[in-house]
């Protein structure tokens, strides 16, 4: 088992740590506005997902614990969450002390599915079915959509679903391995990142045409995320192109180089979301 705490950074104050003591608590999503924050994790039994209000709210499981959720996201208009789960998988999914950092190294036979809900957990509705592994949501800007992984095609890739579940899902990108998807502000494409020889590296692909295109700012490294607020023109990320997993800016466009934007004081950092505010949430994970 690994440990792993979930930190929020304002801009006027240092990287506060808002997930409680011990256990694993990591992969944050804050919301759209910075006033509160989900993630999930926990000490035993199967991962939940927590919420919080900044700044000084209580921390409170809001799925139930007698099944595991993952990957909370916001709606970009702050009104909605979706996740993954294995509540309706035919074997028990796992819990706290076997999940490993990557969804790809799960037990095949546990299923994973898309979920929505309303910000406290109530509502949950079921949105993807079968015998796959869907994960890593994320709402397109106008909520119609949820683009999410999954291993329909035979290994991770892109898809997409209609948020309301009326419709089953269709491929976005199956040509190759493919991983958490992120809407860009304009709704038109979907950065995730990808595979290229021996490194990781972040791609984006057209909606409309299928055509990928890599972000030429990621040149080196390992680079996972990636991750768009609603104004931003730049994809954030985390990444070994300084030698440890740490976050960076990186500009969508040729023009422009990668910039490192890890709060001081954290040598190593990863999963970061940011606000329209400026508000970031990001995870630090150490071996226990």
């Amino acid at each position: 088992m690994f440990e792993s705490a979930v930190f929020v950074r304002t801009l006027e104050r240092e990287a506060q740590r808002v997930s409680p003591d011990g256990g694993l608590f990591y992969q944050a999503s804050i919301h759209p506005e910075g006033r509160e924050v989900v993630f999930y994790g926990g000490h035993t039994g199967p991962p939940r997902i927590w919420r919080k209000t900044l700044p000084h709210g209580t921390v409170n499981a809001i799925t139930p614990p007698d099944s595991g959720a993952r990957h909370p996201v916001y709606d970009w208009q702050g009104l909605r969450l979706a996740f993954a789960s294995d509540r309706a998988s035919p074997v028990p999914g796992e819990n706290v002390g076997e999940i490993r950092s990557a969804t790809i190294e799960t037990d095949p036979a546990m299923h994973l599915h898309i979920y929505t809900a309303e910000l406290d957990g109530s509502g949950a509705r079921q949105v993807t079915a079968g015998p796959f592994q869907d994960h890593r949501p994320t709402f397109s800007p106008d909520g119609k959509w949820i683009a999410f992984a999954s291993n329909r095609s035979g290994e991770t890739a892109i898809w997409r679903v209609r948020s309301d579940g009326s419709a089953a899902p269709e491929p976005v990108f199956i040509d190759h391995w493919g991983f958490r998807p992120r809407y860009t502000p304009e709704g038109a494409s979907l950065p995730f990142y990808g595979e290229e020889g021996d490194r990781h590296r972040i791609w984006e692909v057209e909606l409309d045409t299928g055509q990928i295109s890599r972000i030429q700012s990621d040149d080196r490294g390992m680079s996972h995320g990636p991750f768009m607020a609603p104004n931003d023109e730049t994809i954030l990320v985390h990444s070994t192109r300084g030698g440890f997993w740490v976050i960076w800016d990186m500009p969508r466009t040729d023009s422009g180089s990668a910039r490192e934007i890890t709060p001081p004081g954290f040598p190593m950092a990863a999963h970061a979301t940011r606000a329209r505010n400026g508000v970031m949430a990001f995870d630090v994970k150490t071996a226990s």
